[in-house]
């Protein structure tokens, strides 16, 4: 019971920090929007154009690392640590 209780206290707390680290940013967000409006004046437009095309190629690449290539590559390590492959996983994380 008492582990249950503590399980869940962790899971809530994690919870309030997320929500408050993403209230956070997505104020900070909106809080650099007026100044940078205000820099470019007549170019803003533009500017912002060309940094939401810069920002889907980012987050693009941001999901495709984030989407399940750290958990499949932590499965295939492993797998190959249970296979006994030593050598090959120091040769792989030297390369890396």
């Amino acid at each position: 019971m008492r582990l249950k209780k503590l399980s869940q206290n962790q899971l809530t707390n994690g919870t309030a920090w997320l929500a408050f680290g993403n209230i956070t940013s997505r104020v900070l967000g909106a809080l650099y929007v007026i100044p940078w409006t205000m820099m470019l004046g007549a170019l803003s437009l533009q500017a912002n154009t060309l940094m939401g095309k810069g920002y889907n190629l980012y987050q693009f690449f941001l999901m495709l690392s984030t989407a399940g290539l750290p958990s499949a590559v932590a499965k295939f390590t492993a797998r190959l640590e249970g296979n006994s492959k030593h050598q090959f996983l120091k040769n792989a994380t030297r390369l890396s």
